[in-house]
C-alpha cells in the first residue's frame, strides 16, 4: 500500500495560542484513520508541545514564526524529497509562500482573513462571517475547491460523542471560563479578581471552572486565586472540554473557535475580543445565538469587564432571561466539519 504523506505547516505559542494547531490535530486524526501519514512542520520548539503530546511526526525548522521564508522552506522540502499534500494553517503565510509550496505539493490553506490570493487547490474558511468576503469572485477563474461555512467547522471528536445536558433554567451554578491556549492579556484573572472584589455575592454564588491553556503565562496568579477560593477550580491543559461544557450553565470566553464549540453544545456564552482576528466573530455571533458580546478587552478592559458583570447579574438574577438565552442557543454548527474537510483533502491524492 502506498502511504501518502500529508505535511501540516502551522505554529503555536503565547502570542498566537493553540487554535491553529488544535484544528490541525483534529484533521490529522481523521487523516490517519484513512491510512494517511501525517507530519507537522513548525517554526520553533515553542510550537511542539501539543503536537508531541499527540504523538505525531514533527519537523522543527528553527526559523521565525512571524516570517515564513518561502525560499528557505522550498529548498528544505526539496532536500528531504517531500511530496504529497501540504495543509497550511498560519496567518504568517503569504501569497508568495503558498505559490512556492504549490510547486511541490497539492496545497490546502486555512484562510480566515481574506487578505491575499492563494494559489492553492483548497481554500478553507469555516467561520460564519465568510460571506463578508467575496471568495467566489476572487477564485472564479481558477480550479480551486472552496470549503466555506459551518459545514467545515473542524470540531474535535469529543463534541460528536458528548451531548449537551438539559440545563436547569432556574439558576446558574457552574460557569466555565476559557481564553484559548494563551491569554496574553491575563483577562481571565482580571475578570475574576474584579468580580471577587466588586461583586462578592455574585462571585460566591457560583462555581468557577477556569480552563488554563498550554501557553498561559499567568498560571501562578490563577493558582493563587484558586487556592484562596474553594469555588474556583483550575483545569490545566484540559482534554475534556466538551464534557466540561456539558456540565456548565454558562461560558465566559475570548472570541475564537470556542464559540463554535459552545454553539455545538448549546451553551449560553458571554464573549469578548482579545485580538484582531476575533473581531469578525462579533459579526457572526454578537448579541444573539445564545451569546452576549461584552467588548474588546484590548481597548477598554474595565468597560468590557463591567459589561460581563452586567450580563452575569442579569442572567443570575432572572431565570426568564437565562431561559431565553437557552432557547437562542440553537445548535447551528455542523459537527462533521473535520470529516468534510478530510473528504476533500483526500481527493487531492
Amino acid at each position: 500500500m502506498i502511504i501518502i504523506i500529508t505535511y501540516i505547516r502551522t505554529d503555536a505559542n503565547e502570542t498566537i495560542a493553540t487554535g491553529h494547531v488544535m484544528r490541525c490535530i483534529t484533521i490529522s486524526k481523521i487523516l490517519k484513520s484513512k491510512g494517511m501519514q501525517v507530519c507537522f512542520v513548525v517554526s520553533d520548539e515553542n510550537s511542539t508541545k501539543m503536537i508531541r503530546q499527540n504523538g505525531y511526526d514533527l519537523i522543527v525548522l528553527n526559523t521565525d514564526w512571524k516570517v515564513l521564508n518561502e525560499k528557505y522552506e522550498y529548498d528544505f522540502f526539496k532536500r528531504i524529497k517531500a511530496e504529497g499534500i501540504l495543509i497550511i494553517d498560519t496567518y504568517s503565510a503569504t501569497d508568495k509562500y503558498v505559490d512556492e509550496m504549490s510547486r511541490i505539493f497539492k496545497v490546502a490553506v486555512f484562510d480566515d482573513l481574506f487578505k491575499e490570493y492563494y494559489s492553492a487547490q483548497i481554500i478553507i474558511n469555516y467561520n460564519l462571517y465568510y460571506p463578508i468576503f467575496d471568495y467566489y469572485n476572487r477564485y472564479k477563474d481558477v480550479d480551486v475547491k472552496l470549503l466555506l461555512g459551518d459545514k467545515y467547522v473542524p470540531l474535535r471528536s469529543e463534541f460528536m460523542q458528548i451531548e449537551q445536558n438539559n440545563r436547569d433554567s432556574s439558576r446558574i451554578e457552574k460557569i466555565m471560563m476559557i481564553c484559548g491556549g494563551g491569554d496574553i492579556l491575563n483577562s481571565m484573572y482580571k475578570i475574576l479578581t474584579y468580580i471577587r472584589q466588586e461583586k462578592i455575592q455574585l462571585f460566591m454564588s457560583v462555581k468557577w471552572k477556569i480552563i488554563v491553556g498550554a501557553y498561559n503565562s499567568n498560571i501562578e496568579c490563577l493558582k493563587q486565586l484558586a487556592e484562596g477560593n474553594d469555588n474556583v477550580e483550575l483545569e490545566i491543559n484540559a482534554n475534556n472540554i466538551a464534557e466540561i461544557m456539558s456540565e456548565s450553565n454558562l461560558c465566559i470566553s475570548a472570541a475564537s473557535t470556542v464559540l463554535y464549540e459552545c454553539s455545538a453544545m448549546q451553551l449560553p456564552t458571554i464573549f469578548y475580543c482579545t485580538s484582531d482576528d476575533q473581531i469578525y466573530d462579533v459579526k457572526s455571533f454578537g448579541n444573539g445565538r445564545g451569546m452576549f458580546y461584552a467588548g474588546d478587552f484590548r481597548n477598554d478592559e474595565i468597560k468590557t469587564i463591567n459589561r460581563i458583570v452586567e450580563y452575569l447579574s442579569k442572567l443570575t438574577n432572572n431565570s426568564i432571561d437565562y431561559l431565553n438565552m437557552l432557547v437562542e442557543a440553537k445548535n447551528s454548527v455542523n459537527k462533521n466539519g473535520a470529516e468534510n474537510i478530510v473528504t476533500e483533502i483526500i481527493k487531492l491524492v
